[in-house]
């Protein structure tokens, strides 16, 4: 089975090897979410992916006649939401897939005897998502911390994750500020400092995310 959560019901053909469409609310919830209605900021772009993830996780588990081992989903969209949601999607154990389909042009013979070509799409399979995911060789790690400064204006550091390369304490750097839901408290500001850096440099907010780079030694 594999979960639409693409704007558009599946086709026949994508009916017949096992697509699922969402209905009602669950539906109405995942156009609501996939629709952007105004210039979206990174923080938007998360929270839609994370509420899209999180409706899958939902529908899956439990379900009545839906087995417990269904981790694919379809999706499709806004090309900015795409990579958010696969990791999203990533972490609830949710495999994403992408539709490819081949246009091609038919004959199609009228009522009166004339002939008229039309373009129809016709479903070839799923391309797996993730291709090209990013790697750092060994030798760094790249924390993520929550910082503040005390009442002393010593700086104050607390660990919240640790990733194998900088993108990825970035995109979970967002994705914290999203489940957090304190878009007002913490902004969209990630500062990207070292270590020493972090003890010279005038800090201009009381508290924010940082990435750090550590060399394993």
């Amino acid at each position: 089975m594999i979960l639409n959560l693409t704007q558009h019901p599946a086709s026949p053909k994508q009916l017949i090897v096992g697509v699922v469409d969402l209905v009602g609310v669950e539906r109405e919830q995942l156009i609501a979410a996939l629709t952007l209605e105004a210039f979206p900021s990174p923080l938007m772009v998360w929270e839609r992916a994370l509420e899209i993830a999180a409706l899958a996780a939902k529908w899956r588990v439990g379900r009545e006649g839906v087995p417990l081992y269904y981790r694919r989903a379809m999706i499709g969209g806004a090309p900015c939401m795409m990579a958010p949601l696969e990791r999203a999607l990533k972490e609830h154990h949710i495999e994403a897939r992408y539709a490819f389909s081949l246009r091609e042009s038919v004959e199609e013979t009228r009522t009166d005897g004339s002939v008229e070509k039309v373009s129809v799409f016709r479903h070839l399979g799923f391309v797996p998502g993730g291709v090209g995911e990013e790697e750092e060789g060994p030798g760094s790690v790249f924390i993520l911390s929550r910082v503040h400064r005390s009442a002393e204006r010593s700086i104050v550091r607390h660990p919240v994750s640790v990733h194998t390369t900088r993108a990825k304490a970035q995109r979970a750097a967002i994705m914290y500020i999203a489940k957090q839901g304190e878009e007002d408290k913490w902004g969209e500001l990630i500062t990207l400092i070292s270590p020493t850096q972090m003890d010279t440099e005038e800090l201009e907010r009381d508290m924010f995310l940082v990435v750090e780079e550590h060399a394993l030694v």
